[in-house]
């Protein structure tokens, strides 16, 4: 090559500095990537390596939630099973102490309803086999002549007659069946200004045959009268017949059967 067109010094410097550009450029790119890396880096936050850790828990980790047993009782953190071996001991006998409390509260209760039941079935029985009384208003009572029936007025204690003239109602008797022979009854009235009231109590068969009657007559203002049958059925009827006074001045209130 001619020695003039050799590049001079100068130019030979500015030869090397643009060869060198790209390096530089990609020298300069791989220095701020690793500076951002390092800087991210810094950034995580580092397990404290001094603090206390729990059993079994690795460093740097979050600790598991505390479990339960099966009985209930909490797993704490670095607490192991055999430690919590005693206390879980005592729970199962208190649990177990507790159910056994309630059986026999169970079973005490149970007794004392069957005697008590029990108790009070022997006099029950008794007293119904003896002195249950059976009681029905004067309200049941019907005019015993149907051309009297307009004569006949109610109250909500009884019956009365409105005609000037005696009038008669009829009552059934209602009754629990008894061996007999007889059985007695009650039949409660009132009367006024002087007046009477007559009664008939009579005993029918199932079949309707007549059995047997007593009668009786009272002026009292209050009447409870007593009366008995000497003949009655196990499966027979009864009824009272009353013949009321007129003009409103006698009230019959009702009859009673007696158990015997």
């Amino acid at each position: 090559m001619p020695r003039d067109h050799l590049p001079g010094p100068g130019q030979r410097r500015r030869q090397r500095q643009r060869q060198q550009e790209p390096s530089a450029v990609v020298a300069a790119a791989e220095r701020s990537v690793a500076a951002h890396g390092r800087t991210k880096r810094s950034r995580r936050r580092r397990p404290d390596r001094n603090r206390a850790v729990p059993d079994g828990a690795r460093p740097g980790r979050r600790a598991r939630p505390a479990r339960l047993s099966a009985r209930g009782t909490e797993l704490q953190p670095g607490v192991s099973l055999p430690e919590l071996a005693p206390a879980m001991e005592d729970r199962e006998t208190s649990t177990q102490l507790t159910e056994l409390h309630m059986k026999a509260n169970a079973m005490i209760l149970g007794l004392s309803l069957v005697v008590g039941a029990l108790g009070s079935a022997v006099p029950a029985s008794a007293y119904a086999a003896t002195a249950q009384n059976i009681n029905i208003s004067g309200t049941a009572c019907k005019n015993y002549n149907a051309s009297e029936a307009l004569d006949i007025d109610y109250l909500t204690s009884g019956v009365r007659n409105l005609n000037a003239s005696p009038r008669s109602v009829v009552c059934p008797i209602a009754r629990h069946p008894v061996t007999g022979p007889g059985q007695a009854y009650y039949v409660d009235g009132s009367n006024y200004a002087g007046a009477s009231t007559t009664c008939t109590v009579s005993a029918y068969d199932y079949n309707g045959t007549y059995l047997s009657s007593t009668s009786f007559t009272r002026s009292d203002a209050t009447y409870s009268n007593y009366t008995s049958l000497p003949t009655v059925s196990y499966w027979g009827y009864t009824s009272v017949l009353c013949t009321l006074p007129g003009g409103a001045n006698g009230v019959l209130f009702g009859a009673s059967a007696i158990d015997s």
